[in-house]
């Protein structure tokens, strides 16, 4: 099945007209299907109509369609035939499996919506498909399975997104630093931030790699009389063959 763009239009609550598609087609004729999707409150399964129309080109090259032919004006004995070799046949089938899969499925607003049958990997290979289809899979909770999959076949570039994704966490972060700066917080608004933000402290301090080892420890015993204790805001270590000790103070 390939991919096809459908344009449909609401034209009532119960109603919408969709673009023409063309079953068949020569120089000088062609044989036009016109849908329209309804809704049957007395069967709610019924939810396609059709119209087949012959049209010839005219000499002006526009297409026309062919003079009908009332059925209340038919004798007894007279009929009106409108046979449809193999080919127009499956492309008939194609195009109404796509149409009750547009009036179950697809979501139609007012006014004129675009909406693209097809399937799935072909989907979101078109420009006009694929943003649509990404949102609609994040909207339903797949962001770890689409990162997953990217992961998985493109290494390379779900590394880049990860950095670009952390550079821009960074920016908002130091943007944030920069905001407070003469707000006149208090150490418990900076202890917060700086929980945060712990790969501040591996940039700011001589870019060491610091690890964090305990927030906001206790320096020190206390004596009999509860003196004594000193408390810090941040305890680290360097990463290193040989450790050392980071106190951090806010």
């Amino acid at each position: 099945m390939a991919t096809e763009n459908y344009e449909v239009k609401r034209t009532s609550l119960q109603s919408a007209v969709v673009s023409e598609r063309v079953l068949s087609e020569t120089s000088t004729t062609r044989l036009v299907l016109k849908p329209e999707l309804v809704v049957n409150p007395n069967n709610p399964d019924a939810k396609v109509k059709i119209t087949l129309v012959h049209q010839r080109k005219s000499p002006k090259g526009t297409w026309e369609e062919a003079a009908t032919i009332p059925f209340s004006t038919l004798k007894s004995g007279e009929e009106v035939k409108m046979p449809l070799h193999s080919e127009q046949t499956l492309e008939l089938f194609h195009q109404l499996d796509n149409l009750f899969t547009i009036a179950t499925k697809g979501k139609i607003g007012y006014g004129k919506t675009s909406l693209v049958v097809g399937r799935e990997e072909e989907v979101i290979k078109t420009d006009a498909g694929r943003a649509k289809v990404i949102k609609l899979l994040l909207a339903k909770g797949y962001s770890d399975h689409i990162w997953n999959m990217l992961v998985t076949a493109y290494p390379d570039l779900a590394t880049q997104l990860s950095y670009a994704r952390i550079h821009a966490e960074r920016q908002r972060s130091l943007e944030e630093f920069r905001q407070n700066l003469g707000q006149r917080r208090g150490e418990d608004w900076w202890q917060d931030f700086f929980e945060r933000n712990k790969w501040i402290f591996g940039y700011g301090l001589r870019y060491q790699i610091l690890r964090p080892v305990q927030s906001q420890p206790h320096y020190g015993g206390q004596t009999v009389s509860g003196k004594g204790t000193e408390k810090g805001d941040f305890l680290k270590r360097t990463e290193a063959q040989v450790k050392f000790t980071v106190l951090v103070e806010i």
